[in-house]
């Protein structure tokens, strides 16, 4: 396949952000499929900042008889519907994001106006295919030695698999692959496509023999030794033709290896590119092509201090996609109508919301979708990177910054709404509101939703007859500054009124009147100073081709690996855990488990808290013996491969890699509960009803009876009460808390009430003077099988609790 590649067409930024608007350059358009549905709009006045000068009160006062003066109405515009729309995304954006998407070929979307970008690319394959800067020589083929694991004795295989290190062949007449061998060797591949006959040798390098013997060299002990891997390419082809090939390997020794295999020339046809559009001041639109044997990736990543830098896999870090991420096909017609590879039948996309002035990098990777590896997942087989800085606007901040009433209003039965044109909320205002108050904030709203377009502000008045609401657009919105704008200012005059102004058109002169407005909310729009840095989308050098991510240097563990439990053992409660430990390279590990809190973790006879391997391995399996049930425990990994690099995984401990699964908890063992005995006592003779009473076991409900209602007074403390049989699921430690709802009593002089209580007192029932009781204190296993009482005291209010647990009736 011969790779195509279009250089980035950037639009200019535009004076004024207003709408969804992206832009174009150079594209043929075509009606592409839609499914969006348009949302409701409505037609409402555009009202004319004011001009006097005057203050609001002075504005009123100088109208005198005259009425009462609002800002004038200049037109009209449609604008969604309030509640029409969704918040996240207005309804005309999520309409051209799903164009976009469902589109052969997003570039051949119209967008309007040119206050965003489009740019497209054709992926590449071997960065050494047209001779670059630091690509090493070879004749016919470039050899490009890589990284890898290999087996105990000397073996060789040959993978035709395009990988990070060793992509597909980018012209037509050449076939790419990776020679793998067992040991420092020779190889020589023999090929033909029935008219040509190249032939390479390879030996390896010094460089890779050092590398091998650093990563393990033969393998000893039972350990797991290291492949050498090649990557080959042969040229001189005829193209869309079976190359039948054979790799024949040889040792210093004289021991030899032999492996068939053949490979398909390319057709010449292009893939499809990857498209990546800005679409108003801050959402960006990613789509890219695969096969349906391939996986793409696509994330936007922050990238603070400009250096841009794509890092893969399912911990990777990204700006969290607005619509999340979606895959539909591409047609054969369009395929075969620009000659792009048939097998391209799919295309993912995906949509982001940028935050102002933020240098990112958009990150596409193209995967094997039978490979799901973790470490296959983190360098991709090829890629496509831009970087990029988002406009940074003037965004104003709009206060209500006066209010004139020409009648009494009582709080909360007027109120302000602003939203967006495009239906993106913003902010409410209530009569009774402190004046000063922030209606909305547009720097609030980049970066998170759709802030492009005018104000829409929505007056709402409670009448007798319902509510009167009204709307009116404001000519305020981001503002692009080329060359830096000034802070300015712009002063509206709203008027609350109670009747609904009609859906047509209506200009100035259409008649105001001053019995219907209960008053006159002038709203001050302030846009900040901008040095004009940031104007429009800003791009950087786009890279498509192999995958760039180094290999860390310290070796990482597969993360997604989890701690996996045994069964109970209800002898000792007791539980085994096991944890299979996966590297990219031969590594020595080193394992302890703590409890939660740092301190030493519960271990019972014969187990064990610390784990050490005897030998090096990509992977190992570490157990822990004989680990308490109910417990909490977090693990710390070390890894040392062979050069000496380590890294520390762990569950957020300062000098380590941050590793969720490394906390987890043993399971508590289902046991028999029953409260013998339940007093509680403020230390006084005072007499109690008891409206409820609770006991928690281990946060479960132990299920404690009371008595009926005319028999819950008790004088000098409350006893007696108990519970049955109930089974709790126990902890090694476990908490006990005792919860209670009295009302004060009075009783007769001399009553005690030794147990349950025969007679009622008088019970106040005022809900002011209930008293509630929430104690807790804390027991351990072994004692609660003894039937151990558990006290438990409030120092500041005097109360005490007893609890009696015993593990039978």
């Amino acid at each position: 396949m011969t790779p195509r590649w279009l250089l980035p067409v950037v639009a200019s930024g535009a004076a004024i952000v207003v709408g969804v608007t992206a832009a174009v350059v150079g594209a043929q358009f075509a009606a592409p499929e839609t499914r969006a549905v348009a949302a409701p709009t409505v037609e409402v006045p555009v009202l004319a900042p004011v001009t006097s000068g005057l203050s609001l009160a002075d504005t009123m006062a100088a109208a005198g008889d005259d009425g009462i003066p609002v800002s004038v109405e200049t037109g009209t515009r449609e604008v969604a519907d309030a509640g029409a729309t969704s918040p996240a995304i207005p309804d005309d954006l999520a309409t051209l994001l799903d164009d976009l998407a469902t589109a052969d070929d997003p570039a051949e979307v119209p967008l309007s106006d040119d206050a965003g970008g489009i740019v497209g690319g054709g992926p590449a394959g071997d960065p050494c295919a047209d001779g670059g800067a630091d690509c090493p020589e070879g004749v016919p083929g470039t050899i490009l030695p890589v990284d890898g694991d290999l087996p105990l004795s000397y073996s060789l295989y040959v993978d035709t698999r395009p990988t990070s290190s060793c992509p597909k062949a980018t012209a037509p007449d050449a076939v790419q692959f990776t020679v793998f061998v067992s040991e420092p060797s020779t190889f020589t591949v023999t090929s033909s496509d029935g008219w040509h006959h190249p032939t390479a040798t390879i030996t390896t390098t010094d460089a890779q023999a050092e590398r091998w013997a650093d990563d393990g060299g033969p393998a000893i002990g039972g350990g797991t030794p290291v492949w050498i891997p090649n990557c080959v390419e042969l040229d001189g082809f005829l193209s869309d033709t079976l190359v039948m090939m054979r790799a024949v390997g040889t040792t210093d020794d004289g021991r030899t290896k032999a492996f068939a295999f053949s490979q398909r020339t390319d057709d010449g046809l292009d893939i499809p590119p990857t498209r990546i559009v800005t679409v108003g001041a801050s959402t960006v639109f990613v789509s890219a092509a695969h096969t349906r044997n391939e996986d793409v990736q696509i994330l936007v990543q922050s990238s603070p201090d400009g250096t841009p830098a794509c890092t893969y896999g399912e911990d990777a870090p990204g700006i969290r996609s607005i619509d999340g991420v979606r895959t539909e096909d591409v047609s054969d017609d369009y395929l075969a109508a620009h000659s792009y590879e048939p097998d391209y039948t799919k295309r993912t996309s995906a949509s982001f919301i940028v935050p102002p002035g933020t240098n990112v990098i958009v990150c596409v990777g193209w995967f094997p979708k039978t490979d799901h590896r973790f470490f296959t997942r983190q360098h991709p087989t090829r890629v496509s990177e831009l970087p990029l800085v988002s406009p940074s606007p003037s965004a104003p901040t709009v206060t209500v910054s006066a209010v004139e009433y020409t009648r009494e209003v009582a709080a909360r039965t007027a109120r302000l709404s602003a939203r967006t044109e495009d239906g993106t909320p913003c902010g409410l205002w209530n009569a009774g509101d402190a004046v000063g108050n922030v209606l909305c904030s547009f720097g609030t709203l980049l970066g998170w939703q759709d802030a492009d377009g005018a104000l829409v502000v929505r007056t709402e008045v409670d009448t007798a007859s319902g509510t009167a609401a009204n709307d009116v657009l404001l000519d305020i919105g981001l503002l692009s500054c080329d060359g830096g704008c000034a802070a300015r200012e712009r002063d509206y005059d709203v008027p609350l009124s109670t009747y609904i102004r009609p859906r047509g058109i209506c200009s100035g002169d259409c008649p105001v009147d001053p019995g219907q407005i209960v008053g006159v909310v002038r709203l001050t729009a302030s846009w900040p100073a901008n040095d004009g840095a940031h104007p429009g989308w800003t791009f950087g050098d786009w890279y498509e081709g192999g995958n760039r991510v180094a290999h860390d240097p310290a070796p990482p563990l597969d993360i997604t690996q989890e701690v996996r439990l045994g069964a109970v053992d209800t002898a000792d409660r007791s539980q085994d855990a096991t944890l299979s430990v996966v590297s990219d390279r031969p590594v020595s590990v080193s394992a302890r488990l703590e409890d939660g809190f740092g301190g030493a973790a519960c271990v019972r006879a014969g187990g064990s808290a610390v784990w050490e391997s005897t030998f090096a391995s990509a992977t190992q399996t570490v157990v822990f013996p004989k680990l308490c049930t109910g417990s909490g425990f977090v693990l710390t990994l070390t890894l040392t491969d062979a050069a000496g690099g380590t890294s520390v995984y762990s569950w957020h401990r300062d000098g380590t890699r941050n590793w969720w699964p490394a906390q987890f908890q043993t399971a508590s063992v289902p046991s028999p509960v029953v409260i013998d005995d339940l007093t509680i006592s403020d230390g006084t003779d005072a007499a109690w009803w008891v409206e409820s009473a609770r006991v928690e076991v281990n946060y479960d409900d132990a299920r404690l009876g009371l008595p009926a209602e005319s028999q819950r007074c008790w004088v000098g403390g409350i006893h007696g009460l108990h519970s049955g049989y109930t089974t709790i699921a126990l902890s090694e430690r476990f908490p006990v808390r005792v919860r209670a709802s009295l009302r004060p009593a009075t009783a007769a002089p001399g009553v005690t009430t030794p147990d349950f209580p025969t007679h009622a007192c008088t019970t106040d029932w005022d809900y002011r003077n209930r008293v509630s009781v929430e104690l807790e204190g804390w027991i351990s296993y072994d004692d609660y099988l003894v039937g151990s009482e558990v006290t438990l005291t409030d120092p500041d209010t005097g109360w005490t609790a007893v609890v009696r647990l015993s593990p039978e009736l």
